[in-house]
């Protein structure tokens, strides 16, 4: 007999907790030089670091172990991982909410920053976590060379499949919630990511020197041409209405304010950050996004309308 998966009030809510910033993007994107950077920004990563990178992550990860730990027993509870992400809503056991709220206790009284490429794929899980998005993109082809460069059980044709679900997820998220995005592909990665924090309101620091952009082992400018994909190429393009702008020194970061109420009749509450007046202002040449402020107020799985993820005591 099918499945036929609802969703389900969580009976655990999150513990009382300091907004949590949470760098988003698809596996070999530069999340962890992202997180990097941040760090020298006066953030914090929570819980147990893994030990010091070796080849394709030389600085490490920047990956809580107790938060990738969680995500792979979610997805494996799902008949799922990375490199099978899940088709429909994911269901949730109790102790996975248990885990959760246990790291979320540790960023208490802290300015905590979070980051697994696996978060892409279960959105919904964090969706009564007050959270302020940022996330990072980059081509296809160094992400696929990347993986297959490390070993992973994927081929290059499956590298740029999985490089498309994870940015569909980013893409749907960042039309519905605030979420400037830091370009991997560009030379100016770290004032990116400074000017992401400053767009989400955390920080006004300038001083990093984690990331050294000659340490990027391959930066194809003509991945367009190679890719012969033309709906990552389309996707990419899609993602870079959302690329944070530049911002003078001058300029005051724009205010971001943390909502609590409830998205919808019948809908749980949940924490959002939304985008203050200087925000609404601002425009993309193509394709303006028009955010339905009713959209804005919880954080929801995109995969498919009609089953959303299940919380299983």
């Amino acid at each position: 007999m099918a499945w036929r998966l609802h969703y389900q009030r969580p009976e655990l809510s999150a513990p009382p907790h300091d907004p949590i910033v949470v760098v988003l993007g698809m596996h070999r994107s530069g999340t962890s030089a992202a997180v990097g950077i941040l760090e020298d920004l006066g953030f914090s990563v929570p819980a147990t670091l893994p030990p010091d990178g070796t080849g394709e992550n030389k600085r490490g990860t920047r990956e809580p172990v107790e938060l990738t730990w969680l995500l792979r027993r979610v997805l494996k509870a799902n008949a799922s991982s990375w490199y099978r992400p899940p088709e429909t809503g994911l269901r949730y056991l109790r102790g996975h909410v248990v885990e959760r709220n246990h790291l979320i206790e540790q960023c208490k009284g802290s300015r905590c920053v979070l980051k697994d490429p696996r978060m892409l794929l279960m959105l919904d899980f964090w969706e009564d976590v007050s959270i302020k998005a940022m996330a990072v993109v980059r081509n296809p082809i160094d992400v696929s060379e990347s993986l297959v460069r490390r070993g992973e059980p994927v081929t290059r044709r499956q590298c740029i499949d999985l490089w498309k679900v994870y940015n569909r997820e980013l893409l749907a998220f960042a039309e519905s919630h605030v979420c400037p995005i830091a370009f991997f592909d560009e030379p100016d990665f770290s004032s990116q990511v400074i000017r992401c924090v400053r767009e989400l309101g955390c920080s006004k620091s300038t001083a990093t020197s984690f990331f050294d952009e000659r340490t990027v082992r391959s930066r194809t400018e003509d991945w367009r041409e190679l890719v012969d994909d033309q709906e990552a190429v389309a996707l990419y393009d899609d993602l870079t209405r959302f690329a944070v702008e530049p911002q003078p020194e001058d300029t005051a970061p724009v205010a971001i304010e943390l909502e609590y109420g409830p998205s919808r009749p019948g809908q749980r509450g949940a924490v959002i950050a939304s985008a203050s007046e200087p925000r609404a202002e601002r425009s993309h040449e193509t394709s303006p996004v028009h955010r339905d402020p009713a959209d804005s107020c919880s954080i929801r799985g995109h995969r498919s309308a009609g089953k959303a993820p299940e919380h299983t005591a």
